[in-house]
């Protein structure tokens, strides 16, 4: 799993950012959070993650200068977040290799794929590391891949593809068997070795992240909110949204007002 860091002043959108994005599925989990760039700079050198997504704008470091501290630990990729779209900001940016620049109010979709591509670049270069070390080791058959490689019509993709399309229904690990004439016990241990979470967990996520767009859209109401993600239960969904994203759906909409 590529562990990710999140360095952002803003509380809500900290945490939004760390439920948002479908990290399980990209192969990512977030193992720290930090408010400013200098606490950033210090937990990313304790925890020692393979990306970083910062903002630029913070109080004591910003993020630019956090990123100029760490330039003694190459093997990151970075993402910045900004509300600024200056040339010089931007300008540094590439200076100091950062893998994508995007603009404030994120775009989910861009975000998803600015971190696909992280991935993608960190497997290639952990791809190369290990042909190096296969040339370079007097016993090469000693040395295992950087990570098992799946195909796009493996089970797992299948499962999480078919979750992805049906969240909204009353879905469980059984219906999930049912439908790919696999045992429970099966997908459960898929879910937990490979994405290191539950097929429950996975699909609350899912669910949460939906829930989060449609809430940024006041034509909805709350409650119709809850059972287009798949939630017949009012209140078994607000507090399912304050348990993952540490407010009811009504303190979110109020504050992106």
């Amino acid at each position: 799993m590529v562990k990710v860091f999140i360095v952002e002043d803003e509380p809500l959108l900290r945490q939004e950012l760390s439920v948002t994005v479908p990290w399980a599925e990209l192969g990512c989990e977030v193992v720290g959070q930090a408010a400013n760039g200098q606490e950033g700079e210090r937990e990313i050198r304790r925890l020692r993650p393979q990306l970083v997504i910062t903002d630029v704008c913070m109080p004591v470091w910003d993020g630019l200068q956090m990123i100029r501290a760490l330039q003694d630990m190459p093997d990151m990729e970075y993402i910045i977040i900004s509300a600024y779209s200056e040339f010089d900001y931007a300008r540094e940016a590439i200076a100091l290799q950062v893998h994508h620049y995007i603009l404030k109010p994120i775009d989910d979709e861009e975000l998803y794929e600015a971190v696909r591509g992280c991935v993608q670049s960190l497997r290639e270069k952990a791809d190369y590391s290990y042909m190096k070390a296969m040339q370079s080791s007097p016993r090469p058959e000693l040395l295992l891949p950087p990570q098992e490689q799946e195909g796009e019509t493996s089970y797992l993709d299948r499962i999480v593809r078919y979750l992805r399309e049906n969240f909204a229904q009353n879905i469980t690990v059984k219906d999930a068997a049912e439908a790919f004439y696999v045992s429970e016990s099966y997908i459960s241990k898929l879910f937990r070795q490979k994405l290191h979470t539950s097929f429950h967990e996975f699909l609350t996520q899912l669910r949460i992240q939906k829930s989060i767009s449609l809430l940024r859209d006041p034509s909805y109401k709350i409650y119709q909110v809850a059972e287009q993600v798949g939630y017949r239960d009012y209140r078994y969904f607000c507090s399912t949204f304050k348990k993952y994203v540490g407010i009811t759906p009504m303190q979110f909409r109020q504050k992106k007002k």
